[in-house]
């Protein structure tokens, strides 16, 4: 990042997705009777839609840091505070979640049409990522070998955010937006009950309220 220039927000999609709605919503799943689905397609959709959440808060956090970069005050905070430096830790772990998510849904590809239709809409992108990360999952054997070559050892943003970039490899900030919230409306569709386009809604821990009624029948 020494001869890059800060990312900027202006470049870094707002996700416009209400992932936390969804989220509360399959955990009030877990007290609805399903008879349609089965317990492995119960558990297949639940583990789609945790791996979405952490991409999804990983890219939001990075953008999050983007933007207390750009109104960091150096006489309110006694100093220069990097924020951006701890950019690269967000954007590895949303390429790895959202990674497992696309590699999913290819291997449901082969019975479910839906699966089929979002990966063939998204070759592009996925195919973008596929190598991006597998690039990362193995600087481990090259870097310590004297391989890593030229580029950035980390994920992070380049162009001032308009492209993510680990080593030689780079994929534009808009497709892993679009891959995200393509990802989303695909696992959406998997709870029926779930509006997908409604508002995003404040994360926060989950919290169960109950209430009851008792009614009193007086004897004589």
């Amino acid at each position: 990042m020494t001869h890059e220039k800060l990312p900027a927000t202006k470049n870094i999609p707002e996700l416009n997705i209400n992932i936390e709605g969804l989220r509360r919503h399959s955990a009030v799943c877990m007290f609805l009777p399903e008879p349609d689905l089965s317990s492995e397609d119960r558990r297949l959709r639940e583990w789609l839609r945790h791996a979405l959440c952490s991409a999804t808060r990983h890219y939001r956090e990075a953008r999050e840091l983007v933007a207390k970069q750009e109104s960091a005050s150096q006489a309110d905070d006694g100093g220069v505070v990097f924020y951006v430096f701890e950019v690269p830790e967000q954007i590895e772990g949303c390429v790895m979640a959202l990674y497992r998510v696309c590699m999913a849904l290819r291997r449901m590809g082969a019975r479910n049409i839906p699966a089929s239709e979002f990966c063939n809409r998204f070759e592009t992108s996925i195919a973008e990522l596929r190598a991006i990360r597998n690039q990362f999952e193995h600087m481990d054997h090259q870097i310590v070998s004297g391989q890593s070559g030229l580029g950035p050892i980390v994920i992070a943003f380049c162009d001032e955010g308009c492209r993510i970039k680990f080593r030689s490899l780079t994929m534009p900030t808009a497709s892993l937006h679009g891959l995200i919230e393509g990802v989303f409306r695909f696992v959406a569709t998997l709870y029926p009950k779930f509006d997908a386009e409604s508002a995003p809604t404040c994360g926060g821990f989950a919290k169960l309220q109950m209430s009851m009624t008792v009614e009193v029948i007086e004897r004589e």
